[in-house]
């Protein structure tokens, strides 16, 4: 039996989300408390691992259970509020930057790393000479009194559309595919006085969205021009795009299924 899993966390203490020896990771944390809890191996395949530090909002993933075992934890019955209650159960369990905050059955072919249509990543910053402690818990702390959010917005749209990302992948990666396809973005302000850049896409390469924030930034601040945006695209060369963003203003919003 395939269960979906919707779940939040808070990536600042973890050294990303996938497995890796020696390290605290997210799905590390899951598949032991889950295996806990059901007395059973769960391996948790999720739609795409984020990097260290990296935090998300509404990650998605499945794990295979053995129907007998989970439906004496349920009762007998998988109801929404079987599952629900099954949810809370497991989060007493979790560490309280961990939570799940969704279960349900799937399709028995429905795979979140295969069949993931879309990812929508936002990264958050804010402008200050002296840092603001409580919005450096949900951004990033730019030493700037001011930045060209207009010209951003404007780099920003050349993105949109089908590409070649190699620019804006890390040069460690071992993915020979570097097309995606990325299909709105937006730079906002609230209230609270951070602005928040999004992205959505069909996928994303490593260091991607930090890569293409870093660029970003420099644009912003006049260190290169709007229209360096494309010449660094076109160029397939990781050296001319701008820094790595810092992985604290970085969240994973959603994925969506097809």
């Amino acid at each position: 039996m395939r269960i979906l899993m919707e779940f939040s966390y808070l990536g600042k203490e973890y050294s990303g989300y996938q497995i890796q020896p020696g390290k605290t990771t997210v799905q590390g944390e899951l598949e032991h408390w889950l295996s806990e809890f059901f007395c059973s191996k769960i391996n948790v395949i999720a739609s795409g691992r984020t990097d260290s530090g990296v935090s998300a909002i509404r990650q998605i993933a499945h794990f295979d259970i053995n129907e007998e075992i989970l439906l004496n934890t349920l009762g007998g019955r998988i109801t929404d509020k079987s599952m629900h209650s099954l949810a809370i159960r497991i989060n007493y369990l979790l560490p309280t930057d961990i939570r799940i905050v969704r279960m349900s059955q799937i399709e028995g072919d429905v795979h979140t790393r295969y069949d993931a249509k879309s990812k929508t990543y936002c990264y958050n910053f804010y402008l200050s000479k002296i840092e603001i402690p409580y919005l450096s818990q949900v951004a990033t702390w730019l030493k700037y009194s001011e930045i060209d959010i207009d010209n951003m917005r404007d780099a920003l749209k050349i993105l949109e559309g089908r590409h070649d990302f190699t620019s804006f992948c890390a040069s460690n990666t071992d993915v020979e595919d570097k097309v995606r396809t990325i299909t709105s973005t937006s730079i906002v302000r609230n209230d609270l006085g951070f602005y928040t850049i999004s992205i959505t896409g069909n996928g994303f390469l490593y260091n991607m969205v930090r890569i293409i924030v870093g660029t970003l930034i420099e644009i912003g601040i006049g260190k290169r021009n709007v229209s360096d945006m494309k010449l660094i695209l076109d160029s397939r060369d990781r050296t001319l795009a701008g820094k790595t963003a810092p992985a604290d203003g970085l969240v994973l919003k959603e994925v969506d299924l097809v």
